[in-house]
């Protein structure tokens, strides 16, 4: 062989070589990295940023890979290890009713039998940890249903076992049920756990309501399942620890005695306080637990279908909103429920619940989703405490004054809830005005009275408002709102005079001709339309209303006045124009 054709075949060998060793590197892909360590306050919006402010930075960044899309052999181990777990438990359900039924078994076998299923099925689940995971998890789960399931049967339905022996074994699988959650990092069966362990003192009871007792079991199971659900941040077992602790005080309350001794009064109370803690507290606190140290306090994954659909930090927001605000309210209604208060004291027990919010928001201010859910609880919270305390158009002013702090809150601080609610607040606010005119026929009950007063201070807020306002639609919405709101609450107040007519038409002229006083400066077109659009609803009142209804002299004075008004602003703005 030649040399020329000898370097060649050479040359073609290295480069096969090299071709192989890359299509080997491509299949084999790149290493896994480690999860990206982020500084606080920089990449991780899911967690730091709120949903519309965050969306900016979502959009900016790079889109995440979508998880691959689970196989036939995937879905089918999810779904019929699910439902095979759920048919098994009932069938031993059925088997202990039926064996019952025909006397096949005695109590103590019938025992002997439950307990080693639920055995089998543990022992099953611990041996494929390693190698079937899912299918272990679903065993697992059978397991500690089906101890469940006994420990209920044994007392309650059979009889088989004392109270306190029953009591026993049901805390004993739901310490069980957490261990495993634990060593499996599976939310499932800590909510499996939580749930059962809340219902074990109504699914095993002596029938005697023992409120004290009640409290202090529920108080042991919330404070160790609580510790589980801060480390680890589950959010399935927030809301069943949340809402169940909660739902259990709500018994305490109707179990306790009419009226409540001291010793339930202050269980109860206990409580409560707690319940609400762990649901409307702790999550604030461990987000900012996150901020100072994301890689300790990690925020738990979303399943990849789920995290196609909604982003992890709408998820974190929606929660703490429930946590927050349910958490409060719900503790709120409980505490007057157990003192048996009247219905004007709910509004200073909200009160002081909004005040716990606006500290939580003023310590948290820099963690984004806490600040948010803190604040925007405090407003609601506010909102009710003044509703509740003031049953009238009293009401109006502390409401405006807390609207527009809500409004300036946004300004500062970027809260898009609050605003939101202030927007909600200011409209419903305007809607209790207008609701009063009716063909300019329903009037104040009293003139000018301190709390139509405090109506029109409403007003001037929600105008005063707008001067924050970033959006240009948004201050033209209020502004012109305002306009038409102040129109109406003139004519509330001078209808109940004997020349109410009159003076409501007088009132919206002398309010028109200052609006384009005010116009004559440079840009201030907005007041100007403002300004003729009133002066033509008087002209419109004149020729309509005030033709028919009054009388010849006043018909004579308003015409000529407002003739004469009409004509020197018509000068006025034609010379303002000129000199622009």
């Amino acid at each position: 062989m030649s040399e020329p054709a000898r370097l060649s075949l050479e040359q073609r060998v290295a480069r096969l070589e090299r071709l192989v060793a890359r299509l080997s590197d491509q299949s084999a892909g790149p290493a896994e990295d480690p999860a990206p360590k982020v500084a606080p306050g920089t990449h991780e919006w899911s967690w730091m940023s709120t949903p519309g402010e965050g969306d900016t930075a979502a959009g900016n960044a790079a889109p995440q890979p979508s998880a691959p899309a689970a196989g036939l052999a995937d879905h089918g181990e999810r779904w019929l290890g699910r439902v095979g777990v759920a048919f098994v438990v009932l069938a031993f359900g059925f088997f202990f009713r039926y064996a019952f039924d025909q006397g096949w078994i005695g109590p103590g076998l019938r025992l002997v039998l439950g307990l080693a299923a639920g055995s089998l099925m543990l022992a099953i689940g611990l041996r494929l940890e390693g190698s079937r995971e899912r299918y272990s998890q679903y065993l697992l789960g059978g397991a500690i249903a089906v101890y469940y399931l006994v420990g209920y049967a044994s007392y309650e339905l059979y009889e088989l076992v004392p109270f306190a022996l029953a009591f026993a074994f049901m805390c004993v699988t739901t310490v069980l049920a957490f261990l495993l959650a634990e060593r499996q990092r599976l939310t499932s069966l800590a909510v499996i756990g939580a749930s059962g362990g809340l219902s074990t003192p109504f699914l095993v009871s002596t029938g005697v309501a023992n409120v004290p007792a009640l409290v202090a079991y529920t108080l042991v199971l919330l404070a160790g399942a609580g510790t589980v659900q801060f480390q680890r941040g589950w959010r399935t077992l927030l809301l069943v620890l949340g809402f169940g602790g909660l739902s259990v005080m709500a018994l305490g309350v109707e179990f306790a005695a009419a009226p409540p001794v001291t010793v339930e009064r202050a269980a109860l109370v206990i409580g409560i306080l707690v319940a609400w803690a762990l649901f409307g507290a702790t999550p604030l606190l461990r987000a900012q637990l996150h901020r100072l140290n994301p890689d300790a306090w990690p925020v738990p994954t979303v399943e990849g279908r789920w995290a196609q659909v909604v982003p992890p930090a709408r998820i974190t927001l929606l929660l703490l909103r429930v946590g927050c605000v349910m958490g409060a309210f719900i503790a709120v209604l409980e505490l007057g429920a157990l003192f048996s208060v009247e219905r004007a004291t709910f509004g200073p027990m909200f009160g002081v619940g909004s005040i716990v919010y606006l500290v939580f928001a003023w310590r948290l201010a820099e963690t984004r989703l806490a600040l948010n859910a803190s604040a925007e609880t405090a407003s609601i919270l506010l909102v009710l405490a003044f509703t509740l305390g003031f049953f009238d158009y009293r009401v109006m002013l502390p409401l405006a004054v807390t609207a527009a702090g809500m409004h300036q809150a946004h300004h500062r601080w970027g809260l898009p809830g609050v605003s939101v609610l202030a927007h909600l607040l200011f409209a419903q606010l305007g809607l209790m005005i207008l609701a009063r005119v009716d063909v300019l026929g329903i009037s104040a009950a009293s003139s000018f009275s301190p709390r139509e007063l405090g109506a029109l201070g409403a007003i001037i807020l929600a105008l005063t408002s707008t001067f924050v306002f970033e959006a240009a639609l948004a201050r033209r919405v209020y502004r012109i709102g305002a306009h038409v709101v102040f129109l109406a609450w003139l004519a509330t107040q001078f209808r109940p005079f004997d020349f109410g007519q009159e003076l409501i038409s007088l009132s919206w002229g002398i309010y028109g001709i200052a609006l384009l006083l005010l116009s004559l400066k440079p840009g201030r077109k907005g007041v100007q339309l403002a300004g003729l659009a009133t002066l033509g609803l008087v002209a419109a009142k004149l020729l309509l209303v005030d033709m028919a209804q009054v009388d010849v002299i006043w018909r004579i004075l308003l015409f000529m006045g407002f003739g004469a008004a009409f004509l020197g602003l018509s000068y006025l703005i034609k010379r303002a124009d000129k000199s622009d």
